[in-house]
């Protein structure tokens, strides 16, 4: 073989090597720039996920908030029906079991409530029951003769339908 086509094979294999590692070079920075899209494709799903469950917690706060309520203005409802037939001087020999069956069902809920891993919310809903409670307690008594506790039942009213506004005006 002569000194020429020795200089055209080893120009030949050095530009093969040549092409060769620059293909290589371009299929590491070709995978580099998938894995690199790939793992911002992960990181905005993973943002999405992450938005679209506090949408969904939020979402089953204001549920559980509106039960909440719906339950709180369920014991006001039976509670202004009791209030109406004290009023009507319905006997206290009628009105009196309604009222202890009133606080037996708003102390049930409590009951149910009161748990070692309460949140803020239930907390405030168990205030507002215990309000409930003494509202009735209040009737209660004053059926029984106690006219003063008429009025204490007022103010607890007040403190009820403050504390209410409060706690749904609260996001």
């Amino acid at each position: 073989m002569g000194k020429n086509k020795m200089y055209v094979v080893i120009s030949v294999l050095a530009l093969i090597v040549i092409i060769g590692g620059l293909w290589k070079i371009g299929q590491n920075k070709a995978a580099e720039e998938a894995r690199a899209k790939a793992q911002v494709e992960q990181e905005m799903q993973a943002k999405q996920a992450e938005k679209e469950a506090a949408t969904k917690q939020k979402a089953a706060k204001q549920s559980q908030k509106e039960s909440y309520v719906k339950l709180l203005l369920g014991f006001e409802d039976r509670m202004k029906a009791l209030a109406d037939r004290i009023n009507t001087g319905e006997r206290s020999t009628t009105i009196v079991p309604v009222c202890n069956v009133l606080k037996n069902d708003i102390n049930s809920e409590m009951g149910k409530m009161k748990k070692a891993s309460a949140t803020d919310e239930e907390r405030e809903v168990l205030k507002l029951l215990d309000i409930q409670w003494k509202r009735v307690d209040c009737m209660l008594r004053g059926v029984r003769g106690n006219a003063n506790a008429f009025a204490e039942g007022g103010s607890y009213y007040d403190e009820f339908y403050e504390k209410l506004n409060k706690f749904k005006a609260n996001k």
